[in-house]
């Protein structure tokens, strides 16, 4: 059989509740004592009121961000196959200034042409795709003004997800793409784990002997 609580006993649950969230760092807008059986005592209204506030409080509107950060991940997508068109152009060029052999030259000069040809292919999409953003945010903005509703073209720091950014997967993948191969940072710790004879153990154990000392004490 449940234990009825007196209203004194219900505040104190409710301020202990309030104190241990607290107490945790639990961001909270209120606790609410409520019963059925006791309106008059905890009455619902307070929850009412709360639910009253969040239903007035207006959405920002995220469809003009949503779509840029459309066009934004087409474009990322864009440079980082320039970003490998650009690095395998550069090594054939390489291949090019440093081989002699005429049938190696004329595969390279081939892949080169076949390069070539693929950066401006991007190039142009890249053109393109810039131009169908301007043209869409113009139309854009040009209905949101007609109804009332500002949509201007969000700036790229307003698609910023901080909390979503692996930092170290992107530098590792940067460095792929570049062709950069992992730094062995071994090297700069392999000493420390030598298999060596500490030469001052004694000293700091305050292990050593005065031999001075031990010939005076001597008769």
């Amino acid at each position: 059989m449940p234990i009825k609580k007196t209203p004194s006993d219900v505040v104190e649950v409710v301020n202990a509740v309030r104190q241990t969230l607290g107490d945790r760092a639990l961001p909270i807008l209120d606790v609410i004592a409520v019963t059925t059986r006791k309106k008059q005592d905890f009455p619902i209204e307070p929850v009412l009121v709360w639910l009253s506030k969040w239903n007035t409080v207006p959405r920002a509107l995220t469809f003009a961000k949503n779509f840029k950060r459309e066009f934004t991940s087409y474009a990322r997508f864009i440079e980082a196959e320039q970003r490998v068109a650009y690095l395998r152009l550069n090594r054939l060029n390489r291949i090019l200034a440093l081989t002699d052999s005429s049938d190696v030259r004329t595969d390279a000069e081939e892949l080169q042409h076949v390069a070539q040809a693929e950066l401006q292919r991007l190039e142009i999409l890249a053109g393109e795709l810039h131009g169908l953003r301007q043209v869409f945010f113009k139309r854009l903005k040009v209905i949101g003004d007609a109804v009332g509703i500002p949509l201007p073209e969000p700036e790229e720091i307003d698609l910023l997800d901080i909390q979503g950014v692996d930092l170290l997967a992107l530098l590792q993948k940067e460095r792929e793409t570049r062709g950069k191969k992992e730094e062995d940072y071994s090297r700069y710790w392999r000493s420390l784990l030598a298999l060596e004879t500490p030469s001052h153990v004694a000293k700091i154990l305050r292990r050593t002997v005065d031999v001075s000392k031990l010939q005076r004490m001597l008769p």
